[in-house]
């Protein structure tokens, strides 16, 4: 699906549930991203799991349900190997002094 592109935002678990519940936060993501075409963010295999967990703890949640799937149906899953894993001790520094320099607004 990516076809040589890359991906600009991955977005974890509390980004999908707030735009999901299209609460403050959500709809600010919101606004940010419908200037980005979809093939640009995505979630890893790790933020799908947590999701389909989320929705197995509450089976009587139908638009829940409803929603979430339609989100996976339309965003890219990244896998979370190894791989993936190595270069987060040098990225997470750098994401936490942007947030805390307010360069990132949203992460």
């Amino acid at each position: 699906m990516l076809s040589g592109n890359y991906l600009n935002y991955l977005l974890d678990t509390n980004m999908v549930s707030h735009l999901l519940r299209g609460d403050e936060i959500g709809n600010q993501l919101r606004r940010r991203m419908i200037v980005i075409p979809t093939s640009r963010f995505g979630i890893s295999t790790l933020t799908e799991a947590q999701l389909l967990y989320g929705l197995a703890k509450k089976p009587e949640a139908t638009h829940l349900r409803t929603a979430v799937h339609k989100f996976l149906a339309d965003c890219e899953t990244l896998p979370w190997d190894s791989a993936a894993a190595h270069p987060m001790p040098i990225f997470v520094p750098e994401v936490k002094q942007m947030a805390s320099q307010h360069l990132l607004s949203i992460c």
